[in-house]
């Protein structure tokens, strides 16, 4: 990633970083274009922005984003404030495996899920998943207010959202269509075909 950011500072496309004289091709490479402009800008040296601000920034925004879904479900204050504690701080129960397995070696992602805490060291995961959220917020706006327009938003987020990270993209698109086949079978909005139409051409 800093071989791209370093790249990307200079010219565009970039040079594959362990190839020479090739260019980066069908990679997810926004995060690392965000950062290259916000070093460019900024007189801030590549190793503190990636390691320490970028971590920090995203963080707050993956707080942020899950703040924003929590208040759609609740309006206590208090459910808001534990959603984003719970987001933030919770973990699974790795550390158990040894009382069940003895001597057994464990980790964050013993049962093959990132924790959050384990995702910081890594921006583009934790932007992922805060991405992944904001669409998710559009969703559910759309669900309360039967408004075609939150539908397109999350559409347009997760199908932009493939130069972030392609799983996220896949996924949020999936779910898009998922939806829209849903509302266009059972209660006949046809209306729905628009949504589905616009997320797929921008995601391919």
């Amino acid at each position: 990633h800093l071989s791209v950011i370093g790249e990307l500072k200079n010219h565009f496309p970039p040079q594959h970083p362990t190839f020479a004289n090739e260019a980066l091709k069908n990679y997810h490479f926004l995060p690392d274009f965000l950062l290259a402009g916000i070093n460019s800008s900024i007189p801030v040296d590549k190793l503190d922005l990636y390691f320490r601000l970028a971590p920090f920034f995203v963080s707050v925004y993956f707080g942020l984003a899950a703040y924003m879904v929590a208040s759609q479900f609740s309006k206590n204050k208090a459910f808001r404030i534990l959603a984003v504690i719970l987001t933030y701080f919770s973990c699974s129960f790795a550390y158990l495996i040894p009382i069940f397995n003895r001597g057994a070696d464990w980790n964050a992602a013993s049962f093959m899920l990132d924790q959050p805490f384990d995702l910081s060291f890594n921006p583009q995961n934790l932007l992922a998943f805060a991405i992944f959220l904001v669409g998710l917020f559009f969703v559910i706006k759309y669900s309360k207010l039967d408004k075609i327009i939150y539908l397109i938003i999350a559409g347009l987020i997760y199908a932009t959202s493939f130069g972030f990270k392609s799983y996220l993209s896949a996924l949020g698109v999936t779910a898009t269509l998922a939806v829209c086949l849903h509302l266009l079978v059972f209660r006949k909005k046809i209306e729905l075909i628009k949504v589905s139409l616009i997320t797929f051409s921008i995601f391919f």
